[in-house]
């Protein structure tokens, strides 16, 4: 599975997230999308696997605002995983949803409440990466620039036939949990200040083979690529 770069690059995602507290790097959000039966929930499966039962961890757009921060916050430093887009639905009041639902997970931070019996709702935090899927664009025309800042939308389907992404299903079932402590293991040995340093050169290198200046992109696919 990993020879399809999509699929390679969201299963490295599932790695990232423990990196964005060490290389200094905010909330981003990646978004894969095709049509039905590409295997997009399948590949988000197999990245979440590193660290459990996929089936235990994964979560869908058919949410709330206030479920989301609190998912959010349990799953701080580590992938979030939302699966099937077009479960919140479609129409200016659903992309509305969307673009704030972006925001709220980019910010990193519950909004301010106040409690029932007085005083103030604690707060809840957390630093992610956001891995979702769905069959059409995650962001619409009249989305906000920063909207479109915060995510990387990939089209394409992760898997090269429906058998291969059907039988990950099954691997994963029976394979999960380890790989994340291993990688969690392997970085807490590591020289944080070499670790920034390639994260630095692989978003130069990123930029330069881009030709591009904008420096957010270039930074979250760094952050992958070096997980």
């Amino acid at each position: 599975a990993r020879k399809n770069p999509i699929f390679r690059f969201i299963l490295a995602a599932g790695f990232a997230a423990p990196l964005l507290k060490i290389v200094g790097e905010r909330i981003f959000i990646i978004y894969n999308w095709s049509d039905s039966r590409g295997g997009k929930t399948a590949a988000l499966y197999a990245s979440l696997s590193a660290w459990g039962d996929p089936q235990d961890l994964i979560s869908s757009f058919n949410t709330t605002n206030v479920f989301a921060e609190r998912l959010a916050g349990l799953f701080s430093d580590l992938p979030l995983g939302l699966n099937e887009r077009q479960l919140a639905g479609g129409g200016a009041r659903q992309q509305d949803f969307l673009d704030k639902l972006v925001y709220q997970l980019a910010e990193g931070n519950s909004k301010g409440r106040g409690a029932r019996e007085g005083g103030v709702q604690e707060q809840t935090s957390w630093r992610n990466i956001v891995i979702a899927n769905g069959e059409e664009p995650l962001t619409g025309q009249a989305s906000q620039s920063g909207t479109n800042t915060r995510a990387l939308e990939i089209f394409g389907s992760p898997f090269d036939n429906e058998d291969a992404a059907s039988q990950m299903y099954t691997t994963v079932a029976q394979n999960h949990g380890f790989a994340g402590a291993a990688f969690i293991e392997r970085l807490a040995k590591a020289d944080k200040d070499k670790v920034r340093a390639a994260r630095e050169q692989l978003m130069a290198d990123l930029r330069y083979a881009l030709k591009t200046k904008m420096r957010h992109h270039a930074a979250y696919m760094a952050v992958v690529c070096l997980a």
